[in-house]
This record gives C-alpha cells, structure tokens and sequence, in this order.
C-alpha cells in the first residue's frame, strides 16, 4: 500500500462534518437551497404556533372575563367566597380589574402583544396630545398652561390629634 492509498482510506473513514460535509468540500447551491427551503418552512410552521397561541391567549382571556363577571356577586377563586357565604341577601356587586386577570397576565406573550398594541395606538399621536390625554384622565382641566410640567391634582390629607 502506497501513501497515497493510505490517506484516501483515511480520508473515506473520517465522520462527515456536522453540515454533511467532508473536510475540504464546498456546500453547493443545491444544498443552501434545501437549507432555505427547510427554514422557510420552520419560519411559516412557528408563525402557525404563534396565530394559535394567541388565539387561545385570547380565548383564556374571555372565558376569564365571563367567569370573573358571572362570580362577581357570589365570590370565585380570584376574590374569595365572601359573598356565596353571606347569603342572597348581600347583592354587592363588585366590578372586576385587569388585577385580577391571574390567568391571562400571567403570559409573557399576552403582555408583549397588549404593549404591542397600547404602543400601536399613540404612536401617531405627538407628545403635548399624550400630556393633555394624561392631564384629562387624571382630572386636569387647565390645558392651557403649557409650560408647566405635569401635575397630579391629587393631595394628601393628614390629620393629627394634639393631647
């Protein structure tokens, strides 16, 4: 056996490389367009996971909704079972917050997506519209000041006893 024999049945016995290929050999075009096609489709394929987990994010959402207003009077899992104990006398409806939404906030991506979305909405809106949105909601009618940074009309009260 010459050496050159001896190298080519080195060569024949070395494990393929991890993209398929031995050392020294060029991937062709035939193999980047199986490896496009193959990443097209894992690309479509979690876009598809992406529509139904927030299909069924929105669908908890719902439910979660309806089950938190249906048990609102009698109590639930969120709140208590206050009011089932207390009779049907005690009609107090209490309206429910995104508080106390455990299931559907506690999903990452339900969160990203309602960002997404809040984020969506002002982006065409200018600073001064926001600032006079955030006066309005918080109860500030003087829009016409300008100048003056935002201020919460809110005050607190204290009240001390002297013995």
């Amino acid at each position: 056996m010459t050496g050159i024999e001896e190298i080519k049945e080195n060569e024949a016995e070395k494990p393929a490389l991890s993209n398929g290929y031995n050392k020294g050999e060029w991937p062709t075009m035939e193999y980047y367009e199986d490896k496009k096609k193959e990443l097209r489709d894992l690309i479509n394929k979690k876009q598809s996971v992406d529509r139904a987990l927030a299909a069924l994010e929105e669908k908890i959402y719902k439910l979660e909704g309806a089950y938190l207003e249906d048990t609102s009077q009698g109590g639930n899992i969120i709140r208590g079972f206050e009011g089932f104990l207390k009779g049907s006398n005690y009609k107090k409806r209490t309206d429910y917050t995104d508080n106390d939404r455990l299931f559907s906030f506690s999903s990452g991506t339900f969160l990203k997506f309602l960002h997404k979305n809040d984020s969506g909405d002002d982006s065409d809106t200018s600073t001064s519209q926001k600032k006079k949105k955030r006066r309005k909601l918080d109860g500030d009618s003087s829009g016409s000041s300008k100048d003056l940074p935002y201020v919460s009309k809110r005050v607190r009260i204290s009240f001390r006893t002297d013995d």
